[in-house]
């Protein structure tokens, strides 16, 4: 059967299967609070984002790294979890801090799943850099503004997960007290 997910090793040969057969298919809509759609990406769009994260994820992490991900609801999420899952590292998804009371949780959750780079849009690393810059507990963590990547010319990533491989931590709030 065409249409079969047994076929598909994992997500990364689903999406380039489905940017071949339906490119300008749309893969994801998002709808706002509202109702409205706010955004949507086909297929081929959804395979070059994500592979532009993952190329760049794979430049300053190695398989099996973690890296959080920080994002308000939306497309930029969607984007950065299959960059994650295609480059063979560990998504981490945390809401973003929204208070300083929040940060405390935030940074908790960065040293227990032991990452080592924070994904988020360039609105909010601008936003995150200096409380990170004032956390000692942080020094060393690198932040990449997955929205702002250029795009380039370089080789598909190739993933290799398979059903077996850990694709992502979900911290919940029993979990991070």
């Amino acid at each position: 059967m065409l249409n079969d997910p047994a076929q598909f090793r994992n997500i990364g040969c689903w999406l380039q299967h489905w940017a071949n057969l339906s490119p300008d298919k749309v893969a994801f809509h998002f709808i706002g609070d509202d109702g409205n759609e706010t955004g949507a990406l086909s297929y081929l769009a959804l395979l070059n984002d994500t592979q532009r994260v993952a190329h760049q994820l794979q430049q300053q992490a190695k398989p099996g790294d973690r890296v959080v991900l920080t994002y308000q609801p939306g497309l930029d999420f969607i984007v950065a979890f299959l960059g994650c899952v295609q480059a063979g590292l560990i998504a981490v998804p945390v809401y973003p801090p929204s208070s300083p009371k929040d940060w405390p949780r935030f940074v908790k959750i960065v040293l227990n799943s032991e990452a080592r780079l924070v994904a988020t849009t360039q609105q909010l690393a601008q936003l995150s850099q200096a409380a990170i810059a004032m956390t000692p507990e942080l020094a060393g963590i690198e932040l990449l503004s997955t929205d702002s990547l250029q795009a380039e010319e370089t080789a598909p990533v190739t993933c290799s997960a398979d059903a077996n491989t850990l694709a992502f931590l979900q911290y919940t709030s029993g979990s991070t007290g």
